[in-house]
């Protein structure tokens, strides 16, 4: 286990360990939050609202799913980028996994206001 601790180094700073449980922690929540707020369906579904020009992205209700991956995603390349980062200054990789938080954090607002969009 130390091995593996030592060789994912960044898990070692407190601040870039919680930074990443907590945004793990948010898109797990996008997941819960979707999985049982929008059922299948074979009509369609609202999946962009604006104030300005209403609902502007109608599709099948399995694309709500994408909101949870781009999360993964953004996490999974701020990720490697904070380990690369970290190496040369650790705010580096605090910055990374903090713009995975706040942007994961946004995504769960935008699921949240899905499912009000949908109801």
């Amino acid at each position: 286990m130390t091995s593996f601790i030592k060789r994912w180094f960044w898990y070692q700073n407190p601040v870039l360990r919680y930074l990443t449980i907590a945004t793990a922690v948010l898109i797990f929540g996008q997941l819960l939050i979707l999985a049982l707020g929008i059922a299948p369906q074979e009509d369609p579904i609202f999946l962009h609202y604006t104030t300005a020009f209403g609902v502007d992205f109608i599709g099948a209700w399995y694309l709500v799913y994408l909101i949870p991956l781009a999360s993964s995603i953004i996490l999974g390349v701020n990720g490697l980028l904070a380990r690369i980062l970290v190496r040369r200054d650790p705010y580096l990789g605090q910055l990374m996994l903090a713009g995975a938080l706040i942007a994961a954090l946004l995504l769960l607002l935008q699921a949240i206001l899905l499912l009000y969009v949908n109801s």
